[in-house]
Order: structure tokens, then C-alpha cells, then sequence
């Protein structure tokens, strides 16, 4: 009860959630709307506020592709704008905005935040030239004093006078290639340089900050916008809401039968609910209960007369497991087959012994063989429908054997017997890689139903290999005419018709086979 109290309650979360989404997707779907009507009138912020909206709706999600363009086409028209105006700086704040947006979204911006990457690469380079410029001219005039200087110190120290001193000076500094007044003149150029570069550099940071500022300024304002609109929105919704409501008599009863269906909807979808639950739980009792009965029956050590003999299969020595041709040649596969079949017949024995199940691999696998002969199959592959019948219960050699021997399963040991389908999987590996597929079918899904109603993997009708469908069957015949307290199964002819009238677990085509061999 408790369990159908907190499917219920799933349900009314479910369409609770259904609502709300209905609700949220409206405001999207205006949200595109709208960034499509402002594009075409050129107001790219307003179109990117709305874009902006739906990116942070879907948070990182998957956007719905029709949404998916207008939010890149809003986000293009901004970035272009941007670039328009030289505006680079707010390339990066468009990236920053689309860090939770999905990729297909954030590569329309990748070519913009590109060439902003380059521009400032080349701003920064122009910088780095200017400065390698100016170090080079203040070496050059550093190099020009220093010579000047020391060629003065020369005249000085040889004794002449000073209209000698002056001369010589004149003729350094000639000898230099620049003029004290050139000197002068060159570097209050570069003083005026230097100066003026400084002011363009705080030009520069002015209108970076001043941009900055705008920018917060547009971001808060459209935020403001973005939320008074969808606001504004939702009251649009309201208002029409009420004004439904209000119209007429009519409106009213409208209204009334419209709950009154969707409230009827949700009572028939969680009675449905509530049957298909009880029916999963039912089915699992039986497959329960028909699991036991079946290891209890294939535990009782006497099989009757309706089941095949040995000596229908003309290519299985009884015992020996050697090949008998009716030629004494062999061929390699027939070898590699006869080998596999030793191999399986001494797993099968020891499957049989953890069960405490008399003889059941042998006879499942011998009347596997005689219908896949029956319905037509070749020497080789009814020889591997064989091998792979000797092991296909291998999976139970993984389980306790207190859980195989049981009387009475709990739902706990039943979900772990349950587990020999996929453990088995990994247990034949002596077998060929050519033969691995069919080996698997007959070990994972042998307790698949027609109707879908079996496990592990729930498959229908001819989505179940053959050889899994036909050891259902077989083994289900086995465990019919093993036991004479097994649902008061008394011969052939009765065990026959229980497969007939289960048609939603056995495929009818081989119980028709089966018909014809017992």
C-alpha cells in the first residue's frame, strides 16, 4: 500500500511539473519572438536582453533548435556591433555571459573573441615597437654624450686653449654626425613624445573604464527590462486568465468540463498505473513460484516415457562423446564441434550436480537437438544447438548452492537466482570466439517470454534468438513430465497442451516441432 501511495504522489509531481512547464515554455517562445522583431528593426541590445533570457531558461541545456538560432543570431548581431564601433573589450563580456550557455551557442561567438584576441595583439606589438623605438634613440643619445665627452677630456688634458677647446668640441660634435642644438631639439621631441603617448595612454584607460561602466550600466538596465517584461508578461497571462474566467456562463461550464476530463485523464492514467504495477508484480510471482516448481521438478529423479530417446541423434555416441559419420572421415569443424561437446557435457554434469538435478542438461539438450532437426537446421548447427544446451543454465555454477536447492525461494534469492543469466556470460570462455554469440544467446536470455514479460532484458516474440526459444520450451517440457506432483502434469498429451495454451511464453512454431519428435 505504502508503495502505491508514493506512485500516486509521482504522478501528481509529474503533472504539477507539466503544468509549470507549459507556463515556461510561453514565456520562451515570446522571448524568440521577440528577439526576431527586434532584429528586424535593428535594436540588436534589446534582441541580445531577450537572447540573454533564454540562455539562462535552459542553463546549460540542450536549446530547442528553432530557439537555438534566434539566440545565435541575436548574439552575432551584438558582436558585430561591437566590432562596428570598436568596442572590443565587450567582445569578452558577451563570452562571459554565454559561460553556461550550450557549445553550439558559444562558437558563434569564438570568431568574434577572435579577432578582439588579435586587435589587442596588435595593440600590445605597436606598444612594444614604440618602446624598442625610444630605448634605441636614448641609447643613441647617450652613446653621442659619451663621446662628446670624452673627446672633450681629450682637448682638455693636450694643454690648448679654449678657443682650441671650443673648436675641437665643434668639430666632436660634428665628428659625432648631431649638433648640440639637434641634441636638444631631439630630445625635447622625444620629451614631447613620451608625454603625449602618456596621455593617450590615460585617454585610453578613460574610455576603457567609461566603457566598462556603460557596459554594467546596459547590463543592469536590461536585466530590469528583461524582468518587467517577463513580469509584465506573466500578468498579460494572468489577466487573460481572468478574463476567461469572466467572460460568460458558457466560459464557465467550458472551464468546469475541461477539469472535470483532465481530472478524470489523471484518475484513468494512475489506475492504469496502478493495474500495470500489480500486473509486474503478479507476472514476477509467477516466474517466482514457476521457477521453484521447475528446479523442484527436474529434482525428482524419474522422467517419463514422452521424452526423446538418445538414439535419435545419429551423430552422439551415448557416453562417449565422439562423432559417429556415416563415414569415417571427419572434417576439422566436426573435430573442433566434437571437442566442444566433451567439454560442455563435463560443465553440464557439474550444473547438474550444484542443482541437485538428475540428468536435466543431457535431456534438455538432446530434445533441443531433435527440434532444431525437426525444424529444418543443418548437421553443424544442430550439433552446436546441442553443445550450447549442455551449458546454458552454466551461470548457476556463481550462485550459492543453498539458493539452488532451496524448497521455497524468498524475492531476495529469487533476484539473485536470477543473476545465472548474466554471470553465465562470463563463464564460457572455452568456447570458440565463432561460436561466442550463440553460446551467450542460450545462457543470457533463455528465460525471455513472448510476450515480454520475461527476464533479464524484457525482449518480445522473434527478438529472442532461436536458441533461447527453444530451450524455453525444452526445458519447460523437462520439468513438465519430470515430476508426477508438478502441477498434476500426468503424460505427454497434457504436458503438450499447457505449452499450447501458453502461447504468451512459448514460440508456437516450436512447440509444434516439439509435438512432432515426442
Amino acid at each position: 500500500m505504502k508503495d502505491s501511495y508514493k506512485k500516486l504522489l509521482l504522478l501528481f509531481s509529474l503533472f504539477f511539473l507539466f503544468t509549470f512547464s507549459l507556463f515556461s515554455q510561453a514565456a520562451v517562445n515570446r522571448a524568440s519572438d521577440l528577439i526576431n522583431k527586434n532584429l528586424i528593426v535593428g535594436n540588436t541590445e534589446k534582441a541580445y536582453s531577450y537572447a540573454m533570457f533564454i540562455v539562462k531558461f535552459y542553463n546549460g541545456e540542450d536549446v530547442p533548435y528553432e530557439f537555438e538560432a534566434a539566440v545565435k543570431k541575436a548574439v552575432t548581431a551584438q558582436a558585430e556591433e561591437y566590432v562596428k564601433n570598436e568596442k572590443w573589450e565587450l567582445i569578452y563580456s558577451i563570452e562571459s555571459d554565454l559561460e553556461n550557455a550550450e557549445d553550439g551557442i558559444k562558437n558563434a561567438i569564438k570568431p568574434y573573441v577572435k579577432k578582439a584576441d588579435d586587435y589587442f595583439a596588435r595593440i600590445e606589438k605597436e606598444k612594444a615597437e614604440q618602446k624598442l623605438k625610444e630605448e634605441a634613440l636614448i641609447q643613441q643619445i647617450k652613446e653621442s654624450e659619451r663621446k662628446a665627452a670624452e673627446e672633450k677630456e681629450e682637448a682638455l688634458s693636450s694643454g690648448q686653449g679654449e678657443d682650441s677647446s671650443e673648436n675641437q668640441a665643434a668639430g666632436i660634435e660634428s665628428y659625432s654626425g648631431i649638433s648640440a642644438q639637434e641634441l636638444e631639439k631631439l630630445l625635447m621631441a622625444f620629451e614631447s613624445s613620451r608625454k603625449a603617448e602618456r596621455e593617450q595612454l590615460l585617454k585610453e584607460n578613460a574610455r576603457l573604464e567609461q566603457l566598462r561602466i556603460e557596459h554594467e550600466k546596459k547590463v543592469s538596465e536590461d536585466d530590469q527590462k528583461r524582468h518587467s517584461e517577463m513580469t509584465d508578461l506573466i500578468k498579460s497571462m494572468n489577466a487573460s486568465n481572468e478574463s476567461a474566467k469572466n467572460t460568460a456562463e458558457e466560459d464557465k461550464k467550458f472551464n468546469i468540463i475541461l477539469l472535470v476530463s483532465l481530472g478524470s485523464a489523471i484518475l484513468l492514467v494512475i489506475i492504469i498505473m496502478i493495474f500495470f504495477f500489480s500486473r509486474q508484480q503478479k507476472i514476477q510471482s509467477e516466474q517466482l513460484k514457476a521457477t521453484v516448481q521447475t528446479m523442484q521438478a527436474m529434482r525428482s529423479g524419474v522422467v517419463q516415457e514422452a521424452l526423446p530417446s538418445v538414439s535419435g541423434i545419429p551423430a552422439i555416441a551415448a557416453g562417449s562423446g565422439l562423432l559417429i559419420g556415416n563415414s569415417g572421415d571427419q572434417s576439422a569443424e566436426i573435430q573442433k564441434i566434437t571437442s566442444l561437446i566433451e567439454t560442455c557435457r563435463k560443465y553440464g554434469s557439474q550444473i547438474d550436480s550444484a542443482t541437485n538435478r538428475h540428468n536435466v542438461t543431457s535431456q534438455v539438450a538432446e530434445l533441443v537437438f531433435k527440434i532444431s532437426t525437426e525444424m529444418g537446421y543443418n548437421q553443424k548447427d544442430t550439433l552446436l544447438h546441442y553443445a550450447a544446451s549442455l551449458v546454458y543454465d552454466i551461470g548457476f555454477l556463481s550462485i550459492d548452492t543453498s539458493i539452488l536447492r532451496a524448497e521455497v525461494l524468498s524475492k531476495d534469492q529469487f533476484e539473485v537466482l536470477k543473476t545465472h543469466t548474466s554471470s553465465g556470460e562470463k563463464m564460457i570462455f572455452f568456447v570458440d570466439e565463432e561460436y561466442k554469440s550463440l553460446f551467450k544467446d542460450a545462457v543470457s536470455k533463455h528465460h525471455e517470454n513472448m510476450d515480454g514479460s520475461g527476464y533479464p532484458a524484457g525482449l518480445k516474440g522473434k527478438d529472442i534468438p532461436y536458441i533461447a526459444r527453444v530451450l524455453r520450451v525444452a526445458e519447460s517440457y523437462v520439468a513438465l513430465i519430470s515430476s508426477r506432483n508438478y502441477r498434476e502434469i500426468m503424460d505427454r498429451n497434457t504436458a503438450v497442451l499447457e505449452l499450447e495454451n501458453s502461447a504468451n511464453l512459448y514460440d508456437e512454431d516450436i512447440v509444434q516441432a516439439l509435438i512432432a519428435v515426442v
